[in-house]
C-alpha cells in the first residue's frame, strides 16, 4: 500500500504534514486520465497507483507536482539524447520546505528518501524523534537464498515457498 505510514499516522492523529513529490489526486494527474493515449503508459500507471487514502486530509499534504513533472520531462529528454545537465529539483524543494516549515512545529520526522541526511541532521539537532524507513529490494528473499546457499554454515535456509 502506498502511503501506509502517513495513513496510520493520520488515523491516530499524529500526522501534521505529509510531504511528497506527486500523488494521484493532483489536478495535473487527474488531467492525465483524460488523455486516453497515455492511459497505458508506465508513467501514468505508476502515478495512478499513488492515490492518497481518505484518512490523510488534503490540507496535510504538501506536494511538488510541478517540480516532479518538470524533472520527469527533463529526464525523458536526456534519455532521448538531448544533452542536458543532471538535475534533482524535487528532492531539493522537499528538503528546503521541510527544513523551513515542518521541523519548527514538529516533534518527530518520518522519512524514506535516502538523500534526507541533511534534513535528518537538522531534525536531530532540534531534538526531534527521527524514523527512517529503509527501502528494500523486492527480490531480497531470492538474494538471501542465494547467499545462504553459498555460505550454508552461517544461517538456516528458508524454504523456497517462503520466498
Amino acid at each position: 500500500m502506498h502511503y501506509a505510514v502517513p495513513t496510520f499516522l493520520a488515523r491516530s492523529g499524529m500526522l501534521q504534514y505529509f510531504y511528497t513529490d506527486v500523488y494521484a489526486s493532483d489536478a495535473l494527474i487527474r488531467g492525465l486520465k483524460l488523455l486516453p493515449q497515455l492511459h497505458h503508459s508506465k508513467m501514468v500507471k505508476r502515478l495512478m497507483g499513488r492515490a492518497i487514502p481518505r484518512e490523510v486530509s488534503r490540507s496535510q499534504i504538501v506536494t511538488f507536482s510541478t517540480w516532479a513533472m518538470t524533472e520527469y520531462g527533463w529526464g525523458m529528454l536526456q534519455r532521448k539524447g538531448v544533452p542536458l545537465p543532471n538535475i534533482s529539483f524535487v528532492e531539493q524543494q522537499i528538503h528546503r520546505s521541510v527544513s523551513q516549515h515542518a521541523l519548527s512545529n514538529s516533534n518527530a520526522l518520518y522519512t524514506l528518501i535516502n538523500s534526507d541526511l541533511e534534513v535528518v541532521r537538522q531534525a536531530k539537532q532540534r531534538g526531534l524523534l527521527v524514523v527512517h524507513e529503509q527501502i528494500i529490494n523486492p527480490n531480497v528473499g531470492h538474494i538471501l537464498r542465494e547467499e545462504r546457499d553459498r555460505y550454508p554454515a552461517i544461517e538456516l535456509q528458508d524454504s523456497s515457498e517462503c520466498v
